[in-house]
């Protein structure tokens, strides 16, 4: 999806939609997370299961701790 010819997109929920940079930018935090080079997270605990929290500058994201 990152590669499409788009400019703009809907995330989700009907939400304001977003410039393509912005998918771009969840791409390589998602990445980085993957290979462990993620910036700095808060540990958490959501319906019983222990996750990691990444904030960044317009967006979270929340994986299962390993």
């Amino acid at each position: 999806m990152v590669a499409a010819d788009f400019k703009w997109a809907m995330p989700a929920h009907n939400e304001t939609m977003i410039e393509k940079e912005v998918e771009v930018n969840v791409l390589n935090a998602a990445e980085s997370i993957i290979s462990g080079k993620a910036a700095k997270h808060i540990e958490g605990v959501a319906n019983g299961i222990k996750v990691r929290r990444y904030n960044y500058e317009r967006f979270s994201l929340i994986v299962r701790a390993p």
